[in-house]
Parts: structure tokens; C-alpha cells; sequence
């Protein structure tokens, strides 16, 4: 932020003789809170997804937990604002269960993962709920299912495994509601993020060709055939989303394209290019949230900033930028001058600049320090 030269120097003197006497002040800002108030779940969470099941939209997560609250809940739970409530038994099988994808697709909740049956009922990594039961999609596949999207009408699944239905396909396949089917001849390598991209399916994992195509740990689907994204990255691609128009794509890698990229990129339809300067470590989830771009992960640092495994992509909107224009100037003054007095709530009160609840003498000082 630049400093202020455009006011009188008693502005900035009278703001240190306020700012100095002035008590500390009740905080207004948002925080990171356990769940938004809900009661935690004894494992890891590794998908969300809203669904309606007939009685209202509610959130269904996923992951390797088998308590929501107090309640039993096998690697998946619905919150309705309320209360958890489980999924039937949930999901069974030997060794390390969890749910990884979760989607909406011709009106059911879509849950994969590694498991080998869900509330009882055989399913092999991939099925589907009513709202009241669980049910397979054809014979599921031979391993895990990663990644989920729907694309042109058909539900698609990514993972680890070499099978769909009993239907040879390499790590990625289609359900068009009856039946699975192969992506051409599929990857040579895990797929575990999908989404879609100009009207193409995006693929991103651990393969170096698709289709026979190479195509390093990321490629496009026309519904026809599969094609590499210039150059592709030089390591695993872990998670996909769109945001302002252009395909964003996290991993473990440090170049896209040829350029550097450490551990996420953005593709504009022709070129990969750089978001800042990246990460320090693995992104392992992507989505937009609030106009920005949100990024979760293992890594410690985003571009220059210190930051605990998660951090976002926006504009650096200036202090006292009340009008949206990325200038701090009599509009804003104008704007803060007119909501002058208590908020009506605290939460959503921008001229409240100081976070007291009231947009008073020290907004004003602070937007004016700001000015330009």
C-alpha cells in the first residue's frame, strides 16, 4: 500500500494522537472456526458436495473418518444444518477405506473411493445414493476411483484402476447411466483430478501418455479423443478447477509448459503460464470461493507470504477501497462519510475499516492514509 500525500500533514498527526489513545477494539473479522460450529468428524475429510435428497439441500462429506459427532458414520455423513446423520452403514471393506470424490449425477450422490461395499450392498469403489439406500454402478472397478466429473450427460471416474464394469479401461472411464465404457485407450498412469475445460474434459495424474497420446500428467478429452495441453508438467497434477475463465491446475510439479510453475499453474486455452510465484509444496485441492481462487495443500508458503496449507488468489484490493475500483478516493471517502455511525451488522459493514462495529474517526484516518 502506498502512503498518503494527498491530505494535510495534521491528518497524519491527529491520526497518531487517535490511533495511540484509542482502546483496543472488539473484532469484526472472519476466522477460520471448527466446521461453522458442527461437531468434528475423527478422521480426515477428502470431498464435500451438496446434495438434496427430497427433504432440502444439505452438505454430504467424505473421507476416511466413522464418527460425525456422537454418530456413526462409515467414511461419509450428511450435515443438515442441524445435526450428522449417517449414510445407511456407509462403507465397508478390508484394509484402509475412504471416500475421495463425491458429485451429483442424474439425481443421486455419486461417493468414490477405495471400499468394497456401501451400506451392505457390493459396489467396488464407486456408488450411488437415493437418499435412502445404497446402490452399485454396474460392477464398479478393480481399485480405487479418485476423481469424479459429469461431462456431456455421462458420469466420469478417474483413479487407480485398470477396470470399469469388468470393461478393460486404463484409469479412467465414463458411465452413461447403464453402462461403463473406456475414455479411447485411457492413461498409462493413475488419474486423480478431473474437471472440465472449454467443453473438454480435463484429466490431470500420474501418466505420461493418453490415448497413446503423450501427454505429461495432464490431457484433454474432446468426447472423441485425447490430446496433450502444451508440454504438460513434469510431475503429478493433484487437483483441477476453473476459475475467471482459465483451467487452474495443482500438483507436485515446478514446471508447466516449460514454465516455471511451482505447484500450480493456469492454462488460458493456448499457454500455461505461472500464478505469482507459486507454492513451496504439494497443492492438493482446488475451488473458487467468494470471487477468489482457494488453494489447500502441504505446502508452508504461497508466492511471498507465509501460509499453513491453504491460501487464495485474488485481487489486492487497498484498504479503504469501498467502490471495487482498486483506488482508494472520494467515492470511497464518500461512501465511508455516508455509513458513518454503528453498523447494523457487524459482519458486513466495509467502511467499518478498523473492525469496532462503527464507522467512525479512525476509518477515516485509516482510508485517508490509504488514499491513492
Amino acid at each position: 500500500m502506498r502512503a498518503n500525500r494527498h491530505y494535510p500533514a495534521v491528518f497524519g498527526m491527529l491520526g497518531a494522537v487517535f490511533f495511540a489513545a484509542a482502546p483496543a477494539s472488539a473484532q469484526c473479522t472472519d476466522q477460520w472456526l471448527p466446521g461453522d460450529g458442527l461437531p468434528g468428524l475423527n478422521g480426515g475429510v477428502n470431498a464435500a458436495a451438496v446434495y438434496d435428497d427430497g427433504t432440502g439441500p444439505a452438505l454430504y462429506v467424505g473421507g476416511d473418518f466413522n464418527f460425525a459427532g456422537e454418530v456413526v458414520a462409515n467414511r461419509i455423513a450428511k450435515w443438515d444444518g442441524t445435526s450428522w446423520s449417517p449414510l445407511g452403514s456407509g462403507m465397508q471393506g478390508a484394509g484402509y477405506i475412504y471416500v475421495s470424490a463425491l458429485t451429483v449425477y442424474n439425481g443421486e450422490l455419486i461417493a468414490s473411493g477405495k471400499f468394497t461395499a456401501a451400506g451392505g450392498t457390493e459396489v467396488n469403489s464407486i456408488a450411488r445414493w437415493d437418499g435412502k439406500s445404497w446402490s452399485p454402478l454396474g460392477n464398479g472397478m478393480n481399485n480405487g476411483v479418485v476423481a469424479l466429473t459429469v461431462y456431456n450427460g455421462e458420469l466420469i471416474a478417474g483413479g487407480f484402476f485398470t477396470t470399469a464394469g469388468g470393461t478393460p479401461a486404463n484409469y479412467i472411464a465414463r458411465w452413461d447411466g447403464t453402462t461403463w465404457s473406456p475414455l479411447g485407450s485411457g492413461m498409462n498412469g493413475w488419474v486423480s483430478a478431473l474437471t472440465v475445460y472449454n467443453s473438454r474434459v480435463i484429466a490431470g495424474g500420474g501418466f505420461t501418455t493418453a490415448g497413446g497420446t503423450e501427454a505429461n500428467s495432464i490431457a484433454r478429452w474432446d468426447g472423441a479423443s485425447w490430446s496433450p495441453l502444451a508440454g504438460g508438467m513434469n510431475d503429478t497434477v493433484l487437483a483441477l478447477t476453473v476459475y475467471d475463465g482459465e483451467l487452474i491446475a495443482g500438483g507436485g510439479f515446478t514446471t508447466a509448459g516449460g514454465m516455471e510453475g511451482n505447484a500450480i499453474a493456469r492454462w488460458d486455452g493456448t499457454n500455461w503460464s505461472p500464478l505469482g510465484n507459486g507454492m513451496n509444496n504439494w497443492v492438493m485441492a482446488l475451488t473458487e470461493y467468494n470471487g477468489e481462487l482457494i488453494a489447500g495443500g502441504w505446502f508452508t508458503t504461497a508466492g511471498e507470504n507465509v501460509s499453513g496449507y491453504w491460501a487464495r488468489w485474488g485481487p489486492d484490493v487497498p484498504l479503504g477501497d469501498l467502490d471495487g475500483d482498486c483506488t482508494v478516493g472520494v467515492f470511497d471517502l464518500l461512501a465511508l462519510l455516508a455509513a458513518w455511525g454503528p453498523c447494523a451488522d457487524c459482519e458486513n459493514c466495509p467502511a467499518d475499516l478498523d473492525g469496532d462495529c462503527t464507522v467512525g474517526i479512525f476509518d477515516l484516518l485509516t482510508l485517508l492514509a490509504n488514499w491513492g
